[in-house]
């Protein structure tokens, strides 16, 4: 599990751009009843959204299920269930498809080549869906490390089903203890021209989460 605060912005093309502030908490289910992950962001900021929280439960792609999310609405004492967006439109950054924990068997895995990027060494592996999905391809560079355990995607290219380039993430990790965590998370969609940057601070692990 996860403890966290958790700053996502949003640029436009124009370069204007907006960011909330979340108490973030997260916890993995390990399969149970389908669920693999759960997570609530608890709304700091800005003022007109403190107090907002969601929630969110994924589910493993065997179960058939899209993600269950709910809002709180604190003016109206009430909870309410958030729609999922169409899994094809890809006209936002990060979709549900993007945070989910993927099994290694959902996808078939070829090791294409070596590449080096800015004096780094990467492993670059291309993963083709087995099943439906809204992706034709994505191709992630693994750094090359002499532990396996600091081997870590940092990039990773959307190719949509026509296999045209939609989006390109790039991250910085942290370690906490012995887990590896999200740093920076930085998605572009290549398409909107629409940046969304996820930032983890004051990030604790295996805190014993309910």
């Amino acid at each position: 599990d996860q403890r966290s605060r958790l700053t996502i912005s949003i640029t436009a093309p124009d370069g204007k751009g907006v960011k909330s502030e979340y108490q973030r908490i997260w916890k993995q289910a390990d399969g149970k009843d389908g669920v693999v992950d759960k997570v609530i962001l608890f709304g700091d900021s800005p003022a007109d959204t403190r107090g907002v929280n969601f929630m969110r439960w994924g589910y493993s792609a065997a179960s058939g299920k899209q993600a269950d999310q709910w809002v709180y609405l604190p003016e109206m004492h009430m909870v309410r269930r958030v729609s999922q967006r169409d899994p094809n439109n890809m006209d936002w950054g990060y979709s549900d498809e993007d945070l989910r924990i993927r099994a290694l068997d959902e996808d078939d895995h070829r090791l294409e080549r070596s590449e080096r990027i800015d004096g780094q060494e990467y492993y670059v592996v291309i993963s083709t869906p087995r099943h439906d999905s809204a992706y034709g391809k994505r191709i992630t560079y693994f750094n090359k490390a002499d532990n396996w355990e600091e081997c870590a995607p940092r990039r990773v290219e959307y190719y949509d089903k026509n296999g045209e380039l939609l989006k390109q993430e790039f991250i910085t990790w942290q370690r906490i203890n012995a887990a590896w965590v999200w740093d920076t998370a930085v998605m572009h969609n290549l398409r909107t021209k629409v940046t969304v940057t996820y930032q983890m601070r004051e990030t604790a692990v295996n805190v014993g989460l309910e």
